[in-house]
């Protein structure tokens, strides 16, 4: 906050209140990509994407691409079941 407020940067408390979480987020990608490189910064936007970890996890429970498939036909299932 204090380098912002030297940049004449001043956002509203309420700004600041909501979104926490996504400026803390999207500094730490500004900042890997500074210290360590674009690839470092990719995988780091990689790595809290939940649909890559979701992704993963499949590939990890699937030895086949047609048992692959089969377990995402069976957790969509599944998920519309408990929604």
């Amino acid at each position: 906050m204090r380098r912002l407020r030297e940049r004449d940067v001043t956002p509203s408390d309420e700004t600041l209140s909501g979104g926490w979480s996504a400026i803390d987020q999207e500094l730490g990608y500004e900042i890997q990509r500074y210290v360590f490189g674009r690839e470092s910064e990719s995988l780091r936007r990689l790595s809290a994407d939940p649909q890559v970890a979701a992704a993963l996890d499949l590939l990890e429970r699937a030895k086949t691409v047609p048992e692959l498939l089969a377990i995402a036909a069976a957790d969509a299932v599944a998920s519309d079941d408990t929604d």
